[in-house]
């Protein structure tokens, strides 16, 4: 029996951590990607079953309309074909081009190129039309050990523009004020909670520029940033207030479970 083929286009990190898994579980990976020489798009479609699209958020939109054009030309009849895009409601219409002789679908893996164990982690698929490739994401998916869950686009992009945006806010603010101190003075001075925070804002390093400037770039980060500034300008007028509502809201064994983690993160290095 032939065994399935999947091509991803891009081979940035994330196109590197999914080859990886791909192939740990017994399938064949071709690559195309510009910064190597290929050779034609052509011959990649052909070759691949799914094809996976992992480019920079930049060229998302160029891909899909390359491929889109193909599909119109009957080189994709019968694949899959899926980006793993951070936000979709600028891509979403791209999807509407394609032939319907095309399988389609949308995923958002919820994690980075760090991840080592499938099982812990999420992958979002965000369905975009009847029949479309989004059952066949979810079986495979799941076989490779990911939490797999549907979601549609515009209640995933709100919620990923306070997820995301909120971390890449905070971490780049820190990451601002902390330039201006001793960095090995801050390391000796650093309790629990900071030194966890040393790893949240130290990894946004990862993604500067490109994709943080993606991130930064979307409305709904935008209105989160906002968000954030006008509750920092409400923490100066009114701290009292804002605890008091915090003592409202909060829930002990959450809490402590919370508490219990962060240690355990901080103890294992």
């Amino acid at each position: 029996m032939k065994r399935l083929k999947i091509g991803i286009i891009g081979y940035g990190k994330m196109g590197q951590v999914f080859k990886k898994l791909f192939q740990k579980n017994g399938y064949d990976v071709i690559i195309y990607d510009i910064k190597f020489k290929h050779g034609k798009l052509i011959n990649f479609i052909k070759e691949s079953d799914y094809i996976m699209i992992s480019v920079s958020p930049n060229n998302v939109k160029k891909i899909l309309n390359k491929l889109a054009k193909l599909s119109i030309l009957g080189y994709l009849n019968g694949k899959l074909i899926f980006d793993i895009s951070t936000f979709k409601e600028d891509i979403i219409h791209y999807y509407d081009k394609f032939s319907n002789e095309v399988l389609v679908g949308s995923i958002h893996p919820l994690f980075g190129p760090g991840i080592k164990n499938p099982n812990k982690h999420y992958i979002a698929i965000i369905p975009l039309r009847e029949n479309d490739g989004s059952k066949i994401l979810e079986e495979f998916f799941s076989k490779l050990g990911f939490n797999v869950f549907y979601v549609n686009y515009k209640t995933h992009d709100e919620f990923i523009s306070l997820t995301i945006g909120l971390s890449y806010i905070i971490g780049i603010s820190i990451n601002k004020i902390i330039n201006n101190y001793d960095k090995k003075m801050i390391e000796k001075l650093s309790g629990t909670t900071f030194k966890y925070l040393k790893n949240h804002y130290l990894s946004i390093y990862n993604d500067i520029p490109d994709l943080a400037n993606y991130i930064l770039s979307n409305k709904g980060v935008k209105s989160i940033l906002k968000i954030y500034i006008n509750v920092l300008k409400e923490l100066e007028k009114n701290k009292e207030g804002i605890i008091k509502e915090l003592e409202k809201n909060k829930d002990e064994n959450e809490i402590k479970d919370a508490y219990n983690i962060l240690y355990n993160c901080i103890e294992k290095y």
